[in-house]
C-alpha cells in the first residue's frame, strides 16, 4: 500500500493549470497553464519560490532534466523554452557544434507547427525529445536544431522515454486509428505500431525494466504489450469502470 501523503495547496495560477512537473529528487513543484505564467513551488512547504517571466503564450507542457538543472516549458504556440532552475535564468548552454544548424537562441526552441503536447529529456540528458499537436516527435540536441522523427502519427498526446533512454512511445492517432507509436530516438525511425485501442489513447507507462509497455484512457481499457518479444503482442487487457 503506497503513502498518502498531506495534501498541498498551490496558489497563485490565475486560469486553468495545464501541466505540472515534480523535479527527480521530488524537492520542487512546476506549474503553468493558461495565464502564460510558470511557478515554482517548494514541494515541501508549498511555497512558490520563482516565477519564471518571458513566457510567450498559455503552456502546454512541463519537465526537469535528469539531474532538475534545467526547467523546460512547451508552449501553445510551438515554442519551447529552457531555464537554469537554480536561478531562473534563461538556459544559455555551449556553442553549437561545428557545422551545426543554430537555433534562435538556446533556450529557446521552434520547429513544431502548433502545441507542444509533451515534452521529455532523454536519460542522458544529451537530448530533449518533444511531441506536437501536429502529429512530428521532434529530437533536439540542445542547443542545435532538431533531428525530425517521422513517427507517421497524424496526431500526438502523450510521449514517454523507455528506463534506459533508447526508445520513445507516443500515444496519438496513426492512419485515423488510435495508435502507440514506438520510435528509436538515436536513429528517429520508428520500431512498431501498436494498435488495439478503439477510443483516444491519453495514457502510456514502461515497465521498471523496459521490457513491457501499458496504455489506455478514453475507452475504460489498459492494454499491456511485450517489449521483449520481436513481434510486440499485446499480452493483456484490463477493464475498468471508466476512463483509465
Amino acid at each position: 500500500k503506497l503513502p498518502v501523503p498531506n495534501a498541498l495547496s498551490l496558489a497563485g495560477n490565475a486560469q486553468s493549470v495545464n501541466a505540472v512537473a515534480i523535479s527527480t529528487d521530488g524537492k520542487l513543484i512546476l506549474t503553468a497553464g493558461a495565464d502564460k505564467s510558470i511557478r515554482v513551488y517548494d514541494a515541501e512547504s508549498g511555497q512558490q519560490t520563482r516565477h519564471l517571466a518571458e513566457v510567450p503564450d498559455s503552456v502546454t507542457a512541463l519537465a526537469f532534466n535528469q539531474d532538475d538543472t534545467l526547467t523546460v516549458a512547451g508552449h501553445a504556440g510551438g515554442a519551447i523554452k529552457l531555464w537554469t532552475t537554480s536561478d531562473g535564468t534563461p538556459f544559455q548552454g555551449p556553442p553549437p557544434a561545428e557545422g551545426a544548424t543554430p537555433v534562435t537562441a538556446a533556450s529557446e526552441l521552434h520547429g513544431h507547427d502548433g502545441a507542444v503536447t509533451d515534452i521529455l529529456f532523454e536519460a542522458a540528458d544529451q537530448k530533449l525529445v518533444s511531441a506536437g499537436a501536429d502529429g512530428t516527435v521532434r529530437v533536439w540536441q540542445l542547443p542545435q536544431a532538431p533531428q525530425l522523427m517521422a513517427s507517421g502519427a497524424e496526431a500526438t498526446s502523450t510521449l514517454l522515454a523507455s528506463p534506459d533512454g533508447k526508445l520513445a512511445a507516443i500515444a496519438g492517432v496513426h492512419q485515423q486509428r488510435p495508435a502507440v507509436l514506438l520510435l528509436d530516438v538515436a536513429t528517429g525511425k520508428t520500431v512498431q505500431t501498436l494498435l488495439g485501442h478503439q477510443a483516444a489513447i491519453g495514457t502510456v507507462a514502461f515497465s521498471k525494466d523496459g521490457k513491457m509497455l501499458a496504455s489506455g484512457r478514453a475507452e475504460k481499457t489498459a492494454r499491456v504489450w511485450n517489449l521483449a518479444d520481436p513481434k510486440f503482442p499485446e499480452v493483456q487487457k484490463f477493464e475498468h469502470a471508466s476512463a483509465v
